[in-house]
């Protein structure tokens, strides 16, 4: 198992495997985790909802929250909240140079 390969394991356990979408989740997890290693701390909702809009106009490029975050309901920018606070914890857990 490489670095990478053990932030997003981390990543899956903080989030939790229910939170998850059903498909493509470990190359979202990937995306997420190179946030985790190179933002940190520092990520901020906006870069969640850009990560996760990278993921899914490989799957789905019309998905109707493929939109500018704040173009989002405030519901739907909530939505981003755990995935949000998953890449604050591992960032410290795993010392990223952006913590």
């Amino acid at each position: 198992m490489n670095y990478l390969q053990e932030v997003v394991g981390k990543l899956r356990s903080r989030i939790g495997e229910d939170a998850l979408p059903p498909d493509h989740v470990d190359e979202l997890l990937r995306i997420y985790a190179v946030l985790c290693l190179t933002v940190g701390e520092a990520c901020s909702p906006q870069n969640v909802h850009d990560a996760w809009s990278a993921w899914m106009t490989g799957i789905n490029p019309g998905h109707e929250s493929v939109v500018p975050f704040d173009q989002l309901s405030q519901a739907v920018q909530l939505e981003d909240l755990p995935y949000l606070n998953a890449i604050h914890d591992v960032s410290v857990e795993v010392d990223s140079p952006a913590s």
